[in-house]
């Protein structure tokens, strides 16, 4: 019944044909025993033609059936259950006549009622719902009985077989009166010119069938009306009552009766007598499938599942418990029927409802995950310590909120604290994750796969669901039985809550089971790979997923969760009535619609197209199709558009020449800048013609100066900038009777914005002091900072005043020097202190950007990687040499790599332990350092390279991964790999 069929394959029948007798032919087709012959034989329009009004004809085409042995046959045509019953135009069988008779005794025994039992005015309700149960028994389990067996065993058709009840052997004569009954049924219900025998058993069992469908199903809708009225005649109240709610209880009340007959008919137009008497427990209609179309585009089962929503609504309108609790009692055995009888044979019949994009989910799982994750409680493997941590971890959350905060409105506090941590670190974490990646970087950083990351982001993401679903229970449980709705006063309107609770409590756990079903529904469809998000964090080309699934719920809606997804916490709030709840359903409903419109939706049309993500949902088309095609708001935005043009037609034109003007400028100065982040790169003669005063800086007396000796300017902003790695060669100018431990320190800019007299921050090493000789250490050993003095205690005098200063040259290279981008600055400070008498101009240490040939390789985990020769690959190793030598070699040490192609210096470079270079780096100063110094020292080395690569290449490496590595050639293969891995989740 609610089974929606597609007839495919159908005949034309022409027109303006004789009618005459059709058995001669139907033995001549009954003689072949190929079903292909029979059809074909059908196909001859001198048989079809002669009955035009005997067959079921769709737009002049004729329907055939076929039964389990193959024979084929057209089906005669039939009438539905209330033309059958109703219609005074349509010639009625005894057995109808006998239904309408039934019928109408239910009315005349509610009139008997009404008028001589009011001395007992419940008595009609006993009587009605005793035999609504009693039809409503005959319907789900009687008939579900029946089909059953039909489906499984043949029963009824065997049956009749039997009994001989169509006396097959003799076509003119029947055997006794029971088969002469049968047959004049049979004929009143389908025609005089009707030939029983020549139809196949399966066929006359259906129709016979009928007969018992339209009794027990009209009776059971006939009792049920009968008992609604009794129910409301004995409310005495008016059922257009003034006030505001029963207002709103009438308005939803008829809508949903309405929109329950427009299911009803809308469905019956659909599948049509065959589907809705079960036509294919018996026969089969040729070359059918199931549709989806009308209602049964837009709800899952529609005759049985919003088929009944009217019940609720003469639920509403009765204002009746008993109403309520017996369409309930209807509907759960109506879906007994469904998942019991009906759904088992469309399975067998038409095939499990199996899309591919099911398949490849169920594939992807296997695939993921060796051992299915925890999905809140299920899933569960003691061995495994993340599963047993969880379960620790809530049982000690409930016992502390059962047992340790006694007041709610705490508890509440807790609760909407916990989901909104939660929620803004889900937005954060997929938002981030979606854009750049971020979240699998840091596991690509450490040496992790990106399946670690995914599974670890599974347990992360149930546990945090687990622990807001944890307290909030706790917290309904303690509204509910803690508050003024469950104790016994005199109070008036806690009487009134307590009156009204069944009904709350009702609709509550109707929204939570339906939340249950949609979230089973959704898993069911998208695995436990679009559970957690999957395709956020795995690349969709691993795994041959490249569509969108439209199958399970995703056939009605696009984005269930938005909806059904938050029925349970309203469900909550409808049952405890609780202000708390009512904020806590509010943060979620909003929770879910920004989760969906800024990070799912974005993320989707990145990794799916736009096309996907928008097509529309069967409740989206079905809705179209009833609604006027009106697109108000592009009508404005069109209007608004050609309004601005005829007011400045030429804004248009001189807004596209800016346009353009800005995207020439932007083209120079890249093709000037080149791989840098901004700015130019000039040649290092312009500095010549560029005013002096631009790299020195002075003392407001004048007495102190720094001047820049290998500064760079960008020739657009003139500002000073410098490359990574390479030093600065600076000239100052002091005083002779300056102090002796006066010294220089690098600093960044936003650390030492706060004073301009005095430093307040550390240099950490990033100092040279003026004099070579002036800082000794404990054991009175030059320190390593004054190697960074080239130059001191040259005496020079002023051209003016013939006063004597000292001058010195000073060099901030290797350790000295920041391996970081930004803009920085030098400060000139006295004796040792922080005090500051000069500040040098400031200057910005870029890092050029460097390109990772990752897009055109395999590669999957570096650990597979395998040499690749080719010229990418030595240009990036030679990039990465170019940014990393200044920290493994000295300036004598340096070499111009340009032009190195695959020298051996090269190849040796990038094959030796650069954590033997470090070392050998860090005792070059001849100093003894104990292991701990040594550590620090290597760190900070490690330190400075990972920073290094990832200003140039936009990844992160972990120190303990550069020491794994060892080798600048084994860092490239990692490294082309990761961007291999980002290249694909970002696709």
């Amino acid at each position: 019944m609610t089974t929606a069929i597609q007839d495919e394959i159908v005949i034309n029948q022409p027109d303006n044909t004789p009618k005459h007798d059709i058995s001669d032919d139907n033995n001549s087709l009954n003689k072949s025993s190929d079903p292909d012959e029979k059809l074909n034989q059908y196909f001859n329009p001198e048989v079809l033609s002669r009955d035009n009004n005997l067959f079921v004809q769709n737009h002049n085409k004729i329907i055939f059936g076929k039964t389990s042995d193959n024979k084929i046959f057209p089906i005669p045509k039939t009438n539905d259950m209330v033309q059958t019953l109703f219609n005074p135009f349509i010639k009625k069988s005894l057995i109808d006549i006998l239904n309408v008779i039934l019928l109408s005794l239910n009315l005349i025994f509610l009139f008997f009622f009404e008028k001589f039992f009011d001395f007992n005015p419940n008595f009609k309700i006993y009587f009605f719902t005793f035999f609504y149960v009693f039809w409503r028994f005959s319907y789900n389990l009687g008939i579900g009985y029946l089909l059953y067996n039909q489906s499984n065993y043949n029963f009824i058709t065997d049956y009749f077989v039997k009994k001989n009840l169509f006396n097959y052997n003799y076509k003119d004569t029947p055997d006794n009166f029971i088969q002469s009954f049968i047959r004049s049924q049979l004929r009143t219900k389908i025609g005089n010119n009707y030939n029983l025998s020549e139809h196949p058993i399966e066929f006359n069992s259906w129709i016979l069938f009928r007969h018992l469908v339209d009794l027990i199903l009209m009776q059971d809708f006939t009792v049920y009306c009968c008992l609604v009225y009794s129910v409301y005649s004995n409310l005495n109240t008016n059922l257009f009552e003034s006030t505001l709610l029963d207002f709103f209880r009438l308005v939803i009340g008829i809508s949903f009766i309405l929109f329950n007959i427009w299911v009803k008919v809308d469905a019956h137009n659909i599948v049509k007598d065959y589907a809705w008497y079960w036509g294919d427990f018996f026969f089969l209609q040729v070359n059918n499938h199931l549709i989806f179309n009308g209602v049964f585009n837009m709800f899952p089962h529609p005759m049985y599942s919003i088929g009944y929503i009217g019940y609720y609504g003469f639920a509403l309108l009765t204002k009746s418990y008993l109403i309520l609790f017996i369409s309930i009692f209807a509907h759960l055995l109506q879906f007994f029927f469904l998942y019991s009888v009906e759904e088992p044979h469309i399975n067998k019949i038409y095939g499990e409802p199996i899309s591919i994009s099911s398949i490849q989910i169920n594939n992807i799982d296997n695939k993921i995950f060796k051992v299915k994750p925890l999905l809140i409680f299920s899933n569960f493997k003691i061995i495994r310590p993340n599963d047993s941590l969880t379960v620790l971890i809530i049982s000690l959350l409930s016992l502390l909120s059962f047992n340790s905060i006694n007041n709610n409105f705490q508890l509440f506090l807790i609760t909407l604290s916990a989901k909104c941590f939660f929620s803004i670190l889900i937005f954060y974490i997929l938002s981030n994750q979606s854009k750049n990646q971020s979240y699998s970087r840091i596991y690509l950083k450490y040496d992790f796969t990106l399946n670690d990351a995914f599974n670890d982001w599974c347990v992360f993401y149930n546990l945090g669901h687990l622990v807001v679903y944890t307290l909030t229970f706790v917290l309904a449980f303690k509204e509910l039985f803690y508050n003024n709705i469950t104790t016994t006063n005199n109070n008036n309107n806690n009487s009134n809550n307590l009156m009204d609770f069944p009904l709350r409590l009702t609709i509550g756990v109707f929204f939570i089971i339906l939340n249950l079903i949609c979230n089973k529904s959704i898993i069911n469809t998208l695995g436990l790979f679009g559970w957690f998000y999957g395709d956020f964090f795995l690349p969709l080309s691993n795994f041959s997923q490249p569509n969108l699934t439209r199958s399970g719920i995703y056939r009605y809606l696009n984005n269930p969760e938005r909806l059904l997804g938050i029925l349970a916490i309203w469900g909550l709030t409808i049952i405890t009535w609780s202000p708390f709840f009512f904020i806590l359903a509010m943060v979620w409903t909003l929770n879910q619609i920004l989760l969906i419109k800024f990070v799912e939706e974005p993320h989707m049309i990145k990794l799916y197209g736009e096309q996907q993500v928008s097509q529309d949902s069967g409740v989206s088309t079905e809705f179209k199709k009833i609604l006027p095609k009106i697109d108000v708001f592009e009508k404005i935005r069109t209007y608004s558009m050609s309004q601005d043009l005829n007011k400045n037609p030429s804004s248009q034109i001189k807004s596209e020449i800016q346009k353009n003007n800005k995207k020439n400028n932007k083209s120079i100065i890249n093709n000037n800048s080149k791989n840098y982040d901004h700015d130019t790169d000039i040649d290092n003669d312009f500095s010549d013609i560029i005013d002096k005063k631009l790299f020195i800086s002075k003392s407001k007396d004048e007495e102190y100066s720094i001047e820049f000796l290998n500064m760079k300017v960008n020739p657009t902003s003139k500002s000073l900038y410098i490359n990574v790695g390479e030093p600065i060669v600076i000239k100052y100018k002091i005083p002779i009777e300056h102090d002796i431990k006066d010294w220089i320190g690098l600093y960044k800019i936003i650390s030492t914005s706060k004073s301009k007299q005095k430093t307040m921050i550390p240099s950490n090493g990033h100092w040279i002091p003026v004099l070579k000789d002036s800082y000794k250490n404990k054991k009175n050993e030059k320190i390593s900072n004054s190697l960074g003095v080239l130059i001191d205690n040259i005496i020079e005098e002023a051209n003016d005043e013939k006063k004597k200063y000292k001058i010195g040259y000073l060099k901030f290279y290797n350790e000295f020097l920041y391996f970081e981008k930004g803009v920085y600055e030098l400060r000139y400070h006295r004796d040792s202190s922080h005090s500051v008498l000069v500040i040098s101009k400031p200057f910005e240490i870029k890092i050029k950007k460097i390109e990772i040939p990752g897009n055109k390789f395999n590669l999957i985990q570096h650990k597979d990687f395998e040499k690749i020769e080719d010229e990418d690959i030595n240009k990036f190793q030679r990039d990465i040499l170019k940014l990393l030598q200044n920290l493994f070699v000295t300036e004598n040490e340096k070499i111009d790599i340009s032009n190195v192609i695959e020298s051996d210096y090269l190849l040796n470079f990038n094959n030796q332990n650069f954590i033997e270079l470090i070392e050998q780096i860090i005792n070059t100063n001849n100093l003894i350092y104990d292991s701990d110094e040594i550590r620090e020292k290597l760190d900070k080395f490690l330190k400075k390279m990972s920073n290094l690569i990832e200003d140039s290449t936009n990844i992160e490496i972990s120190n303990e991964v550069l020491i794994k590595d060892k080798t600048l050639n084994n860092l490239c293969n990692r490294l082309i790999v990761i961007k291999k891995v980002l290249n694909d989740l970002s696709k």
